[in-house]
């Protein structure tokens, strides 16, 4: 699981958690490694579309502390998994919306606001 609860907000030790993960599955002599980039309606890559992943920050729709990304979660990923010979793949897949937020209160009109007919909880 990544990032951990002590790495939420803090991208220098999401960062080496991830580089550590990534050893790990290096020395198990894994060659690729699933990414889901989407978890909650929101992004675990640099968007100027999408929040930044309630993930990486703690809270939905929130924001790092100074309002910028320091990194992009997707393109480290990636970097540090070919310098190590494996091959990244990204997921797209959204079991749900947010976290433990009723759909009515998540992000209105946007994703399942704005599309209803093709979102559906379960």
């Amino acid at each position: 699981d990544w990032p951990s609860k002590a790495a939420i907000g803090d991208a220098d030790l999401q960062q080496q958690e991830m580089i550590a993960m990534l050893d790990t599955l290096h020395a198990l002599r894994f060659n690729m490694i699933v990414f889901q980039v989407r978890p909650t309606a929101d992004a675990l890559y640099q968007s100027k579309l999408e929040p930044v992943s309630s993930w990486l920050v703690g809270k939905q729709n929130g924001m790092w502390t100074d309002g910028s990304m320091p990194y992009d979660p997707l393109e480290f990923t990636c970097y540090e998994a070919h310098k190590r010979g494996i091959e990244g793949q990204t997921v797209l897949f959204q079991p749900g919306s947010g976290r433990g937020t009723p759909m009515a209160k998540r992000r209105s009109g946007r994703h399942c606001g704005a599309l209803r007919c093709g979102c559906y909880p379960f």
